[in-house]
């Protein structure tokens, strides 16, 4: 059993410290060097908006996946759903849909739909069903570096 003082600990690096890339899992991290290499900060720390999982700033060029995202089993969608954010501000500093529109069962698209009208403002739901859609593909790590690499220019020092 842990004492009080290693739960502060514990909790500290959990919300308190951002981690390099190397830090999340290897599947992720060259998603997070490409952003890197697009000028993104990369963070995996809790993010600024409480409650939530994951958030992209685009006007600040930042991306935070909460680190309890891994021991709940949904880190890979999580910087996957925000990693189409960067995507979708990579051309205009502003999110903006992309167009790219994935298969997706009735079950998921229902499920979508549901979390839209209870979470979001209509204006976001466009840019959200994208999200949402991409993170839900078995090949959404391979999507997303298509996309990074399509709509995304490197930073030219990089």
């Amino acid at each position: 059993m842990l004492g009080p003082l290693a739960c502060v600990g514990t909790a500290f690096a959990l919300f308190g410290t951002a981690h390099p890339v190397r830090a999340f899992p290897a599947e992720l991290q060259p998603i997070a060097s490409m952003l890197q290499q697009r000028g993104w900060q990369v963070l995996l720390k809790a993010p600024p908006r409480q409650g939530t999982y994951g958030m992209a700033n685009s006007k600040k060029k930042i991306l935070w996946v909460h680190p309890i995202t891994e021991a709940m089993g949904i880190m890979t969608q999580t910087f996957v759903h925000e990693a189409v954010h960067a995507v979708q501000s990579c051309k205009t500093g502003t999110v903006k849909p992309i167009g790219y529109q994935p298969p997706v069962g009735y079950a998921v698209d229902r499920a979508v739909f549901n979390n839209l009208y209870r979470n979001y403002d209509t204006g976001k739901w466009d840019v959200e069903r994208e999200a949402f859609a991409i993170q839900a593909q078995p090949n959404r790590i391979e999507i997303i570096q298509q996309l990074i690499v399509k709509h995304c220019p490197l930073q030219a020092n990089q």
